[in-house]
């Protein structure tokens, strides 16, 4: 795994999944920034039949309470690549996409942010499924869904994911260029 992490839910945790279709096409995690700027973020995800189109992470800012009602609101302050879906397996995989550019925003240290992973083109038979846990989960934040065009949060699940900080003291001259 990468180093320099930001905030994680380790993939130890899953336990279950949510399935990402047109009428649920958003998971995500309350996270908390360290001062760092995002360049990529992990998600636990597998594939179910054979959806198409692409998927995104994004990061917004978060309205509610972090660790029991905190959801998105607004819009997204950074988007990842995207990535075209049928490249994902059929076996759980952490899937990660890049922040570029003037997508790698700072999270503010001590400030909490939601990070979403994105993919509105799910059908009931041909879908995404992302890791959760729902027996025992123990991250500070709390996991939020969205069902059309509306945010839920709920404290009784967590979501897989890694996100990543740029390392701050590259090893060699031209890592400061990248």
């Amino acid at each position: 795994m990468e180093e320099n992490i930001i905030d994680s839910y380790p993939e130890t945790n899953i336990s279950t999944y949510c399935q990402m279709t047109g009428t649920y096409p958003a998971y995500g995690q309350t996270i908390t920034g360290n001062g760092q700027k995002i360049v990529k973020a992990y998600f636990y995800l597998a594939k179910v039949g054979s959806p198409t189109g692409n998927m995104v992470y994004k990061i917004y800012a978060m309205t509610g309470t972090h660790g029991s009602s905190g959801k998105p609101t607004g819009d997204a302050l950074a988007q990842s690549e995207s990535k075209d879906i049928s490249e994902i397996g059929s076996s759980y995989e952490l899937v990660g996409l890049d922040f570029i550019g003037e997508n790698q925003i700072v999270l503010e240290d001590g400030v909490n942010y939601c990070l979403v992973a994105e993919n509105p083109n799910g059908t009931i038979s041909n879908y995404l499924i992302i890791g959760i846990d729902a027996s025992s989960p123990t991250h500070d934040g709390n996991y939020f869904y969205k069902a059309g065009s509306t945010w839920y949060a709920g404290s009784s699940n967590d979501i897989i994911f890694y996100s990543v900080a740029k390392d701050q003291a590259p090893s060699n001259f031209f890592a400061l260029f990248n």
